[in-house]
């Protein structure tokens, strides 16, 4: 029975070493991303997810002045960028008695985004920041 012990044993240790030096791995990607509302005006922002994150619709509340991160995601590969990970942005008023449409970004242009703290983060981890302003609200 020891000798049966030691061969189980023993096999299992040599089964698990590996010498594949061919093996291959791919990278994740990662991003956060952010919305910089530096208008006047506390904002809703309605946001419709791709295909590649289930297509779903989601909202937040960005205050004036604040910035907040809306979603983060994470790929094989390299980090998604927001024309991969959006569809469309609808930002609405906070009145509290109403609320109105005041912009709507639809396609998402990755050209609109600014990559931040760039310089600080891993490779393969971006963070992406859309500023509003009160120009972009006319």
């Amino acid at each position: 029975m020891k000798y049966l012990y030691i061969l189980i044993i023993s096999f299992s240790l040599l089964s698990c070493e590996n010498n594949d030096d061919n093996t291959i791995t791919d990278p994740g990607g990662f991003s956060k991303f952010y919305i910089n509302n530096q208008s006047d005006s506390n904002l809703k922002l309605e946001f419709t997810l791709s295909d590649d994150y289930s297509n779903k619709q989601e909202s937040e509340i960005i205050q004036s002045k604040g910035s907040k991160m809306i979603f983060e995601g994470g790929v094989i590969g390299l980090s998604p960028k927001p024309n991969e990970v959006f569809n469309e942005f609808k930002f609405y008023t906070t009145d509290p008695n109403t609320e109105t449409l005041i912009l709507t970004i639809s396609p998402i242009l990755n050209s609109d985004w600014t990559i931040i703290d760039n310089l600080n983060t891993p490779k393969n981890f971006d963070l992406f920041e859309l500023r509003i302003t009160n120009e972009n609200l006319k």
